[in-house]
């Protein structure tokens, strides 16, 4: 019996099933429009007759009102995002193959007429993808659901604006079938049918499908020598609010605001693993923190992030996240942070990323971006921190825009493919700038910008590139510098003794080229060991 049960959860949509969604979905806007119709003819003749007797209950009756009709808002926070979702799960449906991971509470269905073994919804077939446990079978064991199947799903297509025919390509063991399924025969939440999904409950589901396309059901957290299985606080029936992790990993899970009502935060490290970007993330409106650093994630982008309006962090680093960046980040204006360091990113930075006059930190280091480093960051005037590090293809200049960023604390472009000089435009930023990281690059030249002695720098990095000319004394008035690497380059010279005394305070590290030449027995930079300097090559 239990065989025959789960053989029945694979079954494809049936057409007459689709046509009875859609004149559910149509006679469930009619009951709505009579309903609303009726509701202020009544409201009219309490107010008439009963103005001075009922005036309290009827303030009382309006909010209780206000409250409980759908909110307009929640509908159309998705509505611009919508359009392109579809294209994508229309793409991902015609590309997509079997699923890497399956739910242990269900058989795969094969089919013997597909060669790559995709499974597929079919109209034509008698069978249901969905099956509902039938109340009048007295063998059922599985749980009861809490509300009609073709009501549900008919809900959530409203929701996710999609039409009833995106049933008949959901392949069956896709991660969303998964997710519907999940919903519809485990999932104890009620449904209110005949008024838009509550916001929480379109959460509930998306965050399902969320966890089925990054393996949930074999998710690992490791780290530290601490190993647990995070998957088992997800899909609970409970809140949405309490799938998070337990003891040390408390961090980690979904979290929401302090009325629990709405879904601010996710944080899955060291766990997932899926082959694309799962797209549906971006439907959760007031996602204000997403955070998958660590984990296995590859495909690129999708251009839908660019929607999430309330997104403040978006933290993706350590992945495998291929393709550009899609210039639509440009449009979330609340970003304050963007770590997709470590990943296999190409292309160019957009310009659009200048119109992100919040943002904060900019960490896109150790990846395979090319072309230059555009000029429109000169608007990113609250930057504090900028690495462009390990980005062998990443050419040009720095931008004297540089000048700017009055804010900008960190600068790191080590390991690219710099040429031109150190812009003097960078002295501007004497009240922010403690670090200047752009060793490796062979292409740097010219001189030390005398300017840089206004800064308030505590490391220096210009390593292993070609800059010439003298130490610059000015750099003995920086009393807060401790780091500075001169090694291999093309300075000459002698250090200045007014960055020799620094060696009394501040500077704890000066390496530079100071070993004599085996050929001519001169030194490129003269400098006293272990006085001034504290390493000479």
């Amino acid at each position: 019996m239990m065989e025959s049960q789960m053989e029945s959860q694979s079954q494809p949509l049936q057409q007459p099933q689709l046509i009875v969604v859609e004149q559910h979905r149509q006679e469930m806007e009619q009951r709505q429009q009579q309903e609303q119709q009726t509701q202020d003819k009544r409201r009219r003749q309490r107010f008439w007759i009963s103005m001075a007797i009922l005036n309290t209950i009827l303030i009382v009756g309006i909010v209780v009102l206000v409250v409980t009709l759908p909110g307009k808002d929640d509908e159309a926070s998705a509505a611009d995002a919508s359009l392109a979702w579809q294209q994508q799960q229309q793409q991902g449906m015609s590309n997509q193959t079997t699923t890497p991971t399956r739910s242990p509470t269900r058989k795969p269905t094969t089919n013997p007429t597909n060669e790559d073994h995709t499974t597929t919804i079919n109209p034509s077939d008698e069978r249901t993808p969905f099956p509902v446990d039938s109340p009048d079978s007295p063998d059922d064991e599985g749980p009861t659901e809490p509300t009609n199947s073709d009501e549900f799903l008919a809900d959530l297509l409203l929701a996710l604006r999609l039409e009833p025919s995106y049933l008949e390509t959901l392949p069956q063991d896709s991660y969303m079938g998964k997710a519907l399924e999940w919903m519809l025969r485990e999932d104890q939440q009620y449904y209110p049918i005949g008024r838009t999904m509550p916001k929480i409950l379109l959460e509930r589901f998306l965050l399902a499908a969320m966890y089925f396309a990054t393996g949930g059901p074999t998710w690992q957290y490791e780290w530290e020598d601490q190993r647990s299985t995070l998957s088992v606080n997800f899909l609970k029936n409970t809140s949405v609010c309490e799938w998070i992790g337990d003891d040390y990993m408390d961090d980690q899970g979904v979290f929401c605001d302090e009325n629990n009502s709405r879904v601010t935060e996710i944080h899955v490290q060291h766990c997932m693993e899926a082959d694309s970007f799962p797209p549906e993330i971006a439907f959760l409106p007031d996602l204000q923190q997403l955070n998958w650093c660590n984990n296995k994630i590859a495909g690129t982008l999708p251009t839908i992030l660019g929607s999430m309006s309330s997104l403040t962090s978006l933290n993706l680093c350590l992945n495998q996240i291929n393709g550009t960046l899609p210039t639509e980040l440009g449009n979330l204006s609340n970003l304050r942070s963007i770590n997709i360091g470590v990943n296999l990113l190409t292309g160019s930075l957009p310009t659009e990323f200048g119109k992100l006059e919040n943002l904060a930190w900019l960490e896109l280091y150790t990846n395979d971006l090319s072309g230059v480093i555009p000029t429109a960051i000169g608007n990113m005037t609250s930057l504090r921190e900028m690495s462009f590090s390990e980005n062998f293809r990443l050419s040009g200049s720095i931008p004297s825009q540089i000048g700017l960023l009055t804010n900008l604390e960190q600068f790191n472009c080590q390991q690219c493919n710099l040429s031109g000089t150190i812009p003097s435009e960078i002295g501007l930023l004497s009240s922010s700038l403690e670090s200047v990281a752009v060793s490796k690059n062979a292409g740097l030249s010219g001189s030390i910008p005398t300017e840089m002695g206004l800064l308030p720098l505590e490391q220096l990095y210009l390593s292993f590139t070609n800059i010439t000319g003298p130490v610059p004394t000015e750099l003995g008035n920086i009393t807060s510098l401790g780091y500075v690497d001169l090694q291999e380059t093309l300075l000459t010279g002698t250090v200045p003794s007014e960055v020799c005394a620094l060696r009394n305070s501040s500077l704890n590290r000066l390496i530079v080229d100071c070993i004599p030449k085996p050929d001519t027995n001169l030194t490129e930079i003269e400098c006293l060991v272990p006085d001034c300097c504290t390493e000479c090559h």
